[in-house]
C-alpha cells in the first residue's frame, strides 16, 4: 500500500502527541519549543516523501522532531535581532553640515589668498605634500636640495598658513607621517620667505 509509512507515522504522532510534546519539552527546556518542533514534524510528514516501514514509530518521530527543533535554532541564531538591525541602519552621517561646509569654503579663500604670499618654492612644497601626496624625499630630490631644507621650508609655510587663519597647525593641517617636520624654536612672527634660496 503506498504511502503506508508516512500515514503509520502520522497517526503515531496524532496518538503519542502529549507524550512526545513532554520529552521534547524535557530536552529542548521549553514547551512552546517541542510544540513548534512537532508542527514542524507534521508538516514534513505532511508533505514529504513516503519514508517507508519503521520499526520504532515514536522514537522516530521523537529524533526527527529534535533535529527540526535544533535546526530551527541555528537558523534563529543566524537572523539579527531587531537591536543588531536598527544598529546597522544607524549609520552616522559623515556628510558635513551646513555650518561645516561653509566654514570650510571660508577657509579654502581664506588660503587661496595667503598662499600667494609664500615663496614659489613653499608653494610648489605645499602642494607637493598635500595635493600629490609625494613624499619629502621626493619633493628635495625634484628641487635638488636637502631633505631638511624641504622639511624647514614646510614647517615655515605651514606655521604661517596657520598664523593667517588663526589655527593650531595640528588642529587644522594635519600631515602625512613621512613629512615629520622638525622642532622649531619658539613661534613668532614667522614671515615667508620672499625668494627663493638654495642648499
Amino acid at each position: 500500500m503506498r504511502d503506508s509509512g508516512r500515514a503509520a507515522l502520522l497517526n503515531a504522532l496524532i496518538d503519542g502527541y502529549d507524550d512526545l510534546k513532554r520529552r521534547l519539552a524535557r530536552r529542548l527546556g521549553s514547551t512552546e519549543l517541542a510544540g513548534e518542533a512537532l508542527q514542524d514534524t507534521f508538516l514534513r510528514l505532511e508533505c514529504g516523501n513516503d519514508v517507508g516501514a519503521v520499526q520504532s514509530p515514536r522514537a522516530y518521530l521523537f529524533r526527527t522532531a529534535l533535529n527540526l527543533a535544533n535546526n530551527r535554532r541555528v537558523a534563529e541564531s543566524r537572523r539579527l535581532t531587531t537591536s543588531e538591525i536598527d544598529a546597522l541602519l544607524d549609520i552616522p552621517d559623515d556628510a558635513p553640515d551646513p555650518a561645516r561646509i561653509v566654514e570650510s569654503r571660508s577657509e579654502i579663500a581664506a588660503l587661496g589668498r595667503i598662499l600667494p604670499r609664500l615663496s614659489a618654492r613653499q608653494r610648489d612644497i605645499i602642494f607637493a605634500t598635500f595635493v600629490d601626496e609625494q613624499s619629502v624625499h621626493q619633493i628635495a630630490q625634484r628641487h635638488r636640495v636637502s631633505v631638511r631644507r624641504i622639511q624647514v621650508e614646510l614647517r615655515e609655510a605651514l606655521l604661517y598658513c596657520a598664523s593667517q587663519l588663526e589655527r593650531s597647525l595640528e588642529r587644522r593641517l594635519p600631515l602625512r607621517p613621512d613629512a615629520r617636520l622638525l622642532p622649531c624654536p619658539p613661534v613668532q612672527a614667522w614671515t615667508p620667505a620672499l625668494k627663493d634660496t638654495g642648499s
